[in-house]
């Protein structure tokens, strides 16, 4: 089958480039994205190719309960401290931020905020929808470079266009999901990379869309009396983005989209017996998740002051969806520590010595840690540091952590049964 198929994509390649025009941006970015196209093909048109392992193991796809998120075992008390805390942390984080930093670490305190703010879709996604979407960074490039195209072929208000781009994104990603939810597992991340590599190669070249190389200037707002090109306001609305956008994805999780997905993610034979669509869940969590990456997407381009390909490439968007994982895609601190975690982790290396290299060596201890603690390292210690101060303390509720998961998903299953039956 592999010496087939490398016969036909020869071949197909040998005969499209003898018969399509060679002046063409568009044929040139078809022949690579070639393979990618069949993978894609593939995966949806021939079941025989994803369903052996399931014929032969019933429980292939059968995964046991994730742990019980640590916000759920911790008691009042801690709960109650570690609020008043973070807000301490915050504000004393905007402060030094605002008044103490110099114009270069108060650029990279706004690129981790950007950051946060795409991981975010990650957190959707993977870490409530179950799914592995390996194209995260083309549904940030469609969100960049639709500002990018309104701004500067139409003169649009660029906060217009922002909202305007992650609302294509969102309907790219639920198109997407259309067809690629047939699938599951590998195989729906093995079909988002394929999406995310050929629309690299053939798309992203032409003008209409990403303008080739060259990319297209995106300007910062201007509202009023206050000019986002200063380094500091545009700090302070990235900030604000982040945390709209985080209360938007918490909502979202306590809701009962959040409780159908919880529910899908368990068991979605289980889930649809009592009355969830798990494929109108799985898509609008597609498109939502699309739809905060094309938001954060145009803001990274504004931060830049251009919507570049070579910023959304797939190799970095592979990359994200690493870091995000290893540090925890169930919450929302998972995504904002992993923000900051991409830009001031390697600053700090540099700044101690240490060669740019060693990040890659860092890249292969995260997923060895991600392989014994699948919650992400920040999920895993935030169980570790709860459990540890409640024996402490003797506050009560940190012994939940050794249940697997049962008490939340007895909570779960008691709320998607209310939603599904009031």
């Amino acid at each position: 089958m592999a010496f087939a198929g490398g016969l036909l994509l020869g071949t197909t390649q040998a005969v499209l480039s003898g018969y399509l025009p060679l002046n063409s941006v568009f044929t040139a970015g078809v022949r690579p994205a070639l393979p990618f196209f069949a993978l894609f093909a593939l995966l949806l048109f021939w079941p025989l190719l994803r369903r052996g392992r399931e014929a032969a193991d019933p429980l292939a796809g059968v995964d046991p309960p994730p742990p019980g998120l640590a916000a759920r075992t911790r008691s009042r008390t801690m709960t109650l401290a570690i609020r008043i805390l973070g807000i301490c942390v915050g504000v004393g984080f905007v402060l030094v931020s605002l008044f103490g930093l110099d114009s270069f670490w108060l650029l990279l305190m706004t690129q981790a905020l950007v950051f946060a703010t795409i991981f975010l879709s990650i957190t959707v996604i993977t870490g409530m929808g179950g799914q592995v979407s390996l194209c995260q960074a083309t549904f940030a490039a469609v969100g960049a470079f639709t500002t990018g195209q309104l701004v500067e072929r139409f003169g649009m208000s660029v906060l217009l266009t922002m909202v305007i781009g992650a609302a294509l994104a969102a309907a790219v990603g639920a198109v997407l999901a259309l067809p690629a939810l047939r699938l599951g597992g590998v195989y729906l991340a093995l079909a988002t990379l394929a999406f995310a590599l050929a629309f690299e190669s053939v798309l992203l070249p032409l003008d209409w869309v990403g303008a080739g190389t060259s990319g297209l200037p995106v300007p910062r707002p201007v509202v009023g009396p206050i000019d986002f090109a200063d380094e500091r306001a545009f700090f302070l609305l990235c900030l604000v983005v982040l945390g709209l956008v985080a209360t938007f994805v918490t909502l979202l999780r306590r809701g009962t989209t959040g409780r159908f997905l919880d529910a899908i993610r368990g068991s979605e034979p289980a889930a649809a017996s009592i009355g969830i669509n798990p494929f109108r869940s799985k898509v609008v969590a597609f498109a939502v998740s699309a739809g905060i990456a094309g938001l954060g997407g145009s803001l990274l381009a504004m931060l830049q002051g251009q919507a570049n390909p070579l910023s959304f490439a797939t190799f970095f968007g592979l990359f994200w969806v690493v870091i995000v994982s290893t540090l925890g895609t169930r919450t929302i601190e998972g995504a904002v520590y992993a923000g900051f975690a991409l830009v001031l982790v390697p600053e700090i290396l540099e700044g101690i010595g240490v060669p740019a290299s060693f990040n890659f060596v860092l890249f292969g201890l995260g997923a060895l840690t991600y392989a014994r603690h699948t919650e992400g390292i920040v999920e895993f210690q935030s169980r570790r540091i709860v459990g540890a101060i409640d024996r402490l303390f003797g506050f009560g509720g940190g012994e939940a952590d050794t249940s697997g998961g049962n008490q939340e998903d007895d909570l779960v299953a008691s709320d998607v049964e209310a939603a599904v039956n009031p």
